[in-house]
């Protein structure tokens, strides 16, 4: 059976699909002004939006590509012009830190909204539960060094409670750490409402192997917490096999969506680490040019639909302070740090 079908993501349909295989024809046979008119919706809310901040956590181990991905969502959001565009992106800035091109904990605005924002949480070596877990209950402030480890924050804390000296790399720590009981409201509205954990779906190794226990562990860590867990599939078009069929992917970034090694890898994550199938989301690797297709952005902003429609929720259920929310740094805008 063939022909053109719409997901509905949240409250948005944002991404055509379709009913068994469609070929791998050029994008504009399948990208609608519907289409971008679902794009343009989710953007002009998000640009709107005054309720509580809302924080969308990107998470996963190192150089699976989540500045990368973090890069691509930014610049979509923040685009301006129609939704059909290309959309032009900073390419992530190469760093030190064991194998993940940065090592700090950064805060970015979303569509120039300082109340929406997505935080890139670095590479967790070795499934960091501890960091992992200052990330979700809020007190990872920004530009938190990410290659501190837990035993040095404990030590910190501990000095600190103990009202001993602090040394400056004591002090550096605590700088950019919240304090408070878990129940402290001023942590609270700094918790994310969601958090994209983002696997490397040409490293996923053995379905019982380690890197599957680790991400395991980091998804049941968010569910104790009750935040929506999406899981980002990277780089999925390195699982095909065939380099013209590559090719033709990159032609119609939508087709990977039909693609049967990838829905074969959706439901094996789905089932490994207990998600639903709909909350694991397929990504190509970036661009070998510095700007997405129009089709490419439509598969980047798929997982927006569900923050769109917690958006909504939010906005109808609480009244903004506008005293509440300090503002965020985005490197391309004129926010300041977050105190």
């Amino acid at each position: 059976m063939s022909g053109l079908r719409t997901t509905r993501i949240g409250s948005s349909s944002i991404l055509p699909t379709t009913e068994g295989s469609r070929g791998l024809g050029e994008s504009s046979e399948v990208i609608t002004q519907e289409d971008h008119a679902d794009v343009k919706e989710v953007k002009t809310f998000v640009k709107g939006y005054q309720g509580d901040l809302a924080i969308i956590l990107v998470t996963g181990a190192p150089g699976v590509g989540k500045s990368t991905l973090c890069n691509h969502m930014r610049s979509i959001m923040n685009a301006k012009g129609p939704c059909d565009n290309y959309v032009s992106y900073t390419r992530t800035r190469p760093g030190s830190h064991s194998g993940s091109v940065t090592s700090l904990f950064e805060t970015y605005t979303l569509g120039g909204n300082e109340r929406v924002c997505l935080q890139d949480g670095k590479g967790l070596e070795d499934g960091d539960l501890g960091l992992l877990e200052l990330a979700i209950t809020g007190r990872l402030m920004n530009n938190f060094d990410m290659t501190v480890s837990m035993d040095a924050i404990k030590e910190a804390q501990a000095k600190r409670g103990a009202n001993k000296r602090l040394t400056e790399e004591d002090k550096k720590i605590l700088d950019r750490l919240r304090s408070g009981n878990d129940d402290d409201p001023e942590l609270e509205r700094f918790r994310p409402k969601a958090v994209f954990v983002v696997l490397d779906a040409t490293a996923l190794g053995d379905r019982e192997g380690e890197a599957m226990v680790r991400y395991r562990d980091m998804v049941e860590k968010i569910h104790e917490h009750e935040i929506k867990v999406c899981i980002i599939l990277n780089k999925c078009d390195g699982v095909i096999g065939d380099l013209e069929e590559r090719r033709a992917i990159w032609n119609d970034p939508v087709s990977l969506l039909d693609r049967p090694e990838v829905e074969r890898l959706i439901e094996e994550v789905s089932e490994d680490l207990g998600v639903e199938p709909f909350d694991v989301y397929p990504m190509l690797a970036k661009p070998k040019r510095k700007e997405l297709s129009p089709a490419h952005s439509l598969l980047v902003i798929r997982p927006f639909g569900f923050i769109l429609s917690e958006l909504k929720k939010c906005a109808r259920e609480s009244v903004h302070d506008p005293q509440e929310c300090a503002p965020v740094a985005d490197d391309e805008s004129d926010d300041e740090d977050v105190s």
